[in-house]
C-alpha cells in the first residue's frame, strides 16, 4: 500500500493508538483497534460481495460508529465512497446515485428500501433499524444482493488493505448544480492527505484532543474530522442533530464532552442571539476553534472571543468542495478591532495562488489555485471540466473557484462570487437548482431564488409566479420543495408575486426580487426549512 492514503490513516492509528478512544457516542466508545478489526470485516464483505479497486459505495447512514466503519470499510476494499446525507430526499438521493453507479449501497433497511424505490426521504424511519450493505446493478437502484450488517462484520477480517495509489479515488461530493442535478466532485488520496497533514500539524493536533464531527459527511468538512482525528489518535466526537440551531446546548454539549477542537460553519455558534449561551463556553476545554464556509460575522466573533478559555486560538479557514482548504487566516485582536472584513488570509503552504485581473494590492480579482488537493474532476462532466481549468506558464493547471477577493494589508479578503453559486450556513446552493425545483411544480411557471439577511444571518427565498389563476398554497410549496432539494436548499421564506420584476433589457431584476423576498411580498407564504447542517 502507498504510505499516503487515509486508509494508511486508520492502520497507522491502531498500531500506535490501538486501545486509544476513536469514537465516542452516546451508545458506545470504539478504540482505534476495535475500529480498524470492525472496518477489515466490512472490507470482506464488500470485496466478496463484488467491490473492486475504485469501485464507488454509497453511504447513507447517520452519524455515529456504523458511519465511520462504512467508510473506513470502503477505503480499506480499495473503493471510493459517496456519502449522501441521510435527509436528503430521495429522488435527490437517486440522481446522486445513478450518476455515481455505485455498486453498493450502506444504509439502514428502511433508507435502503425508501431510496431504491424512490419514496419518501432518506432520514425517514428509525435510526436504531439495522444497518444493511445492499450490492446493486445498473441502473444503480436496482438491488441484487443484501447483507445484514451484523453478518457483515461477522466475517473473517481482510488480511490486509486493498492496494490503492495516492492518484486513487477517496470519495465523490455531491455538491449543487446549475442544470438542477447534483454534480460529484471527485476527490483523489493525494489531496485529501495533504489537507489532513497541514491541518493536523497547523493545529498541533495531539492524541489527547478531542474533535467534533457536527457537519454532515456529504459536506467536505468532514473531512478533516475523520482524518485529522485518526493521523493523531485523537478522539472524535459526532455532534447530535437534533443539536441543530440551538446555540446554549450546542455550548454545553462542547463543555459536557470535553471538545477541544471545534470545527463548523460560523453560524453554528455566531448567531444573532448567541450572545448570553456563548458564556458556557468560558468552561470548556477547547484549545482551537475552527471556522469555515461562509463570511465571518464580526459582532459575533467578538462575543465568541469574549467567552473562550484564556489561549484558545480562532482560526478561518478558506475553501470550496473542489479545492478543499487552500487558505487560512489564524484570527487575532486586530481582526476584532478592525471595521473591516475577517481576511481568508494566506495560502496554505500546499497552494500557489492567482487574482486573475488584479496587478497590486487592492484589485479585485478571480481566485485561481493550483494545489494536490484541487479535485480531479467533475463526474461525468468533461466539458464543465476543462472549463474550470487553465494552464498556468510554469506549468500545471489553476483552478477558477469563481471567488472574487483582492489584497488588503498583505491578507485575502473575500468579496463574493462572480456566478450565481451562493453559500447558505455553509452549504454550496446555484440558485438555479432550486428554480429548477421550483418550475417543477405544475403551477409555478416563473421562480427566481435569491439570498437574503434577517437578523444578521443569510437565509435563501425566492419569487414564484403562479399560472393563471391557479392557486399556489403553503403546503403544495413546502411538499414540492422538501420532496426535491437537500433540506438547506429548500427556501425559508417564499412569496407570490403576479410577475417577475425586469429590468429594461427584460432581464430578472435579481434586486428587486430581493426587496420582495426580504420584506415577505404581498402576499407572503412563509416556510421553515427542517433543521440541517450548519444551522
Amino acid at each position: 500500500m502507498h504510505p499516503e492514503t487515509l486508509s494508511t490513516l486508520l492502520m497507522e492509528a491502531a498500531s500506535r493508538f490501538s486501545s486509544r478512544t476513536a469514537l465516542i457516542t452516546p451508545a458506545a466508545q470504539l478504540t482505534y483497534g476495535a475500529l480498524l478489526e470492525r472496518a477489515l470485516r466490512l472490507a470482506t464483505c464488500l470485496v466478496e460481495t463484488g467491490l473492486r479497486p475504485g469501485g464507488r459505495v454509497a453511504i447513507c447512514l447517520p452519524k455515529g460508529v456504523d458511519l465511520s466503519v462504512a467508510i473506513f470499510g470502503t477505503l480499506l476494499a480499495g473503493g471510493a465512497y459517496v456519502p449522501i446525507d441521510h435527509a436528503t430526499p430521495a429522488a435527490r438521493a437517486r440522481l446522486i446515485l445513478a450518476d455515481a453507479e455505485p455498486g453498493h449501497l450502506i444504509a439502514t433497511r428502511q433508507v435502503a428500501d425508501a431510496l431504491l424505490r424512490g419514496e419518501g426521504r432518506a432520514g425517514e424511519g428509525s435510526p436504531r433499524q439495522e444497518v444493511v450493505v445492499a450490492k446493486l446493478a445498473a441502473p444503480w437502484t436496482r438491488e441484487v444482493e443484501r447483507v445484514a450488517w451484523r453478518e457483515a462484520l461477522a466475517r473473517e477480517p481482510l488480511p490486509q488493505a486493498a492496494p490503492v495509489h495516492e492518484h486513487s479515488i477517496a470519495y465523490i461530493l455531491y455538491t449543487s448544480g446549475s442544470t438542477g442535478k447534483p454534480k460529484g466532485v471527485i476527490q483523489a488520496h493525494r489531496g485529501a492527505v495533504a489537507f489532513v497533514d497541514w491541518g493536523a500539524r497547523h493545529l498541533g493536533l495531539r492524541s489527547e484532543d478531542v474533535l467534533s464531527q457536527h457537519a454532515s459527511p456529504s459536506f467536505d468538512l468532514t473531512i478533516f474530522d475523520f482524518f485529522a482525528s485518526a493521523r493523531v489518535g485523537a478522539a472524535l466526537v459526532p455532534v447530535p442533530e437534533w443539536l441543530f440551531g440551538q446555540v446554549a446546548r450546542t455550548c454545553r454539549f462542547i463543555v459536557k464532552s470535553g471538545i477541544t477542537v471545534w470545527y463548523s460553519v460560523p453560524s453554528v455558534l455566531l448567531r444573532p442571539d448567541a450572545e448570553s449561551p456563548l458564556r458556557e463556553l468560558a468552561g470548556s476545554a477547547l484549545r482551537h476553534v475552527v471556522l469555515a464556509g461562509e463570511v465571518i460575522p464580526k459582532p459575533g466573533l467578538r462575543e465568541l472571543a469574549r467567552w473562550l478559555p484564556a489561549g484558545c486560538g480562532v482560526s478561518n479557514w478558506f475553501g470550496p468542495t473542489e479545492t478543499n482548504v487552500f487558505t487560512f487566516h489564524d484570527i487575532g485582536p486586530d481582526d476584532l478591532s478592525s471595521p473591516g472584513p475577517v481576511p481568508i488570509g494566506l495560502p496554505c503552504p500546499y497552494a500557489r495562488i492567482r487574482l486573475e485581473g488584479a496587478t497590486r494590492e487592492g484589485d479585485e480579482g478571480e481566485l485561481l489555485v493550483h494545489a494536490p488537493t484541487v479535485m480531479e474532476g467533475y463526474r461525468g462532466l468533461d466539458a464543465l471540466t476543462a472549463e474550470r481549468f487553465v494552464a498556468a506558464p510554469e506549468g500545471g493547471a489553476f483552478y477558477r473557484t469563481g471567488d472574487i477577493a483582492r489584497f488588503e494589508n498583505g491578507r485575502l479578503v473575500f468579496l463574493g462570487r462572480r456566478d450565481r453559486l451562493v453559500k447558505v450556513r455553509g452549504y454550496r446552493v446555484q440558485l438555479e437548482e432550486v428554480e429548477h425545483a421550483l418550475l417543477g411544480h405544475p403551477a409555478v411557471v416563473e421562480a427566481a431564488a435569491v439570498v437574503f439577511e434577517e437578523g444578521g444571518v443569510e437565509q435563501l427565498g425566492a419569487a414564484v409566479v403562479p399560472s393563471g389563476d391557479a392557486e399556489v398554497t403553503l403546503d403544495s410549496l413546502r411538499a414540492h420543495c422538501v420532496a426535491r432539494l437537500a433540506p438547506y436548499m429548500v427556501p425559508s421564506r417564499l412569496v407570490c408575486l403576479p410577475a417577475l420584476p425586469r429590468t429594461p433589457r427584460g432581464k430578472v431584476d435579481t434586486r428587486a426580487v430581493l426587496e420582495h423576498v426580504a420584506r415577505g411580498g404581498a402576499p407572503a407564504v412563509e416556510l421553515s426549512s427542517p433543521a440541517v447542517e450548519g444551522v
